[in-house]
C-alpha cells in the first residue's frame, strides 16, 4: 500500500495571507486532482519559494501537460518532457516567491510552461486532471502558495 502525506501548513513564509504549504523530502507528496478537462483554455499557477539552504530536486508534475523540474543542486528549472535541445533552462531563484505557470490550450493540444516570466518551452498536451508535487529526499523545505486552476480569460 502506498500512502501520501500532503505536506503541512506553516507560517514560516507566505505569499499571500499568513500560511503556505511546506513540502519536505522523504515526507511529502502532494496530489491535488480535478475532473479531466480536454477542451478550452486553462491556466494552472502556483507560487513557489525555494530557500537558499535546500538541495535536491522537486517535480511539479501536471497530469496531462508535463513536468517542471526544480533542480536545487544544479540551480536550474526546466520542462522534463522536452529534450535539452528544445527546452529553456532558467536559473533557479532562491529566497523569493516565483510563479510556476502552465497555460493550456487544449483545443489545439498545446501547453506553455513558465517559470516567472521565462517561457521554458511548449509541448503537446491533450488534457489535464491534476498535479503531483514530488520532492527528492534531499529537499529540506520548499513552500507553495496560491494554487489556481481556472479557465483562461
Amino acid at each position: 500500500m502506498i500512502s501520501y502525506v500532503a505536506g503541512r501548513v506553516t507560517d514560516a513564509v507566505a505569499y499571500s495571507g499568513t500560511n503556505s504549504l511546506e513540502i519536505v523530502g522523504n515526507r511529502d507528496d502532494v496530489i491535488p486532482n480535478w475532473p479531466v478537462v480536454d477542451s478550452g483554455d486553462y491556466v494552472l499557477t502556483a507560487m513557489q519559494y525555494v530557500p537558499a539552504t535546500t538541495g535536491g530536486a522537486v517535480w511539479f508534475w501536471a497530469y496531462g501537460p508535463g513536468t517542471i523540474v526544480i533542480n536545487c543542486d544544479t540551480g536550474k528549472v526546466y520542462v522534463n518532457d522536452l529534450d535539452s535541445a528544445t527546452r529553456v533552462e532558467a536559473d533557479l531563484l532562491r529566497d523569493q516567491w516565483v510563479e510556476l505557470k502552465i497555460a493550456m490550450y487544449l483545443d489545439i493540444n498545446t501547453c506553455d510552461f513558465y517559470y516567472g516570466d521565462v517561457l521554458l518551452g511548449t509541448r503537446e498536451c491533450t488534457d489535464s486532471s491534476g498535479v503531483d508535487i514530488w520532492p527528492s529526499d534531499e529537499i529540506v523545505a520548499i513552500y507553495y502558495d496560491d494554487f489556481r486552476f481556472e479557465a483562461a480569460d
